[in-house]
């Protein structure tokens, strides 16, 4: 009888602190550098963003036009490349992109403190409204939206791992 009377303790204990457990901290989550897969709403295109504080390198893949693109985004000029060929390409070209990773820099900036909200936490730093979704039983953050410039454009986020960037050989 103690033998089973302990046991319901333990499991009492257990469900209490997984209720008590705090919610996830989207800031830890994406801390920069990290390496996210997503694909942006209404769109089966799934690519791979490689960023850091000064860089974004995005990966496309799947069937459609991008696949087998990379697009590095960064202060030095914007670079997009396709079965061996390489240009320049300015800025604005891959708004959703270029929006996601601005929107991850500003998160990981000093300015950066949110809301919590329903379905996870809202951030509002300079003229930029970012929206970060997780499942609330999990903690596994789930999307991110955001907007600028009445521009707005949601992401469902198919995975997120630390990122190490390489060194480019120089120095």
């Amino acid at each position: 009888m103690k033998k089973t009377a302990l046991v319901f303790i333990a499991l009492l204990l257990a469900v209490g602190f997984i209720s008590c457990a705090k919610p996830p901290n989207p800031k830890e989550q994406l801390a920069l550098p990290l390496k996210i897969t997503a694909k942006m709403l209404g769109s089966d295109s799934i690519f791979q963003a490689e960023i850091t504080e000064t860089e974004c390198r995005v990966t496309f893949s799947g069937s459609d036009a991008l696949s087998d693109t990379v697009l590095v985004l960064s202060p030095d000029g914007n670079t997009a490349t396709a079965g061996g060929f390489s240009r320049s390409v300015p800025n604005g070209i891959f708004p959703p992109q270029e929006m996601l990773f601005n929107a991850l820099k500003l998160l990981n900036s000093e300015q950066a403190s949110g809301t919590s909200t329903e379905n996870g936490m809202k951030y509002a730093i300079d003229e930029t409204e970012i929206m970060v979704y997780y499942d609330k039983k999990t903690g596994v953050l789930t999307g991110i939206e955001t907007e600028e410039s009445g521009r707005r454009f949601k992401f469902t986020v198919l995975s997120l791992e630390p990122y190490e960037a390489q060194s480019n050989g120089a120095g």
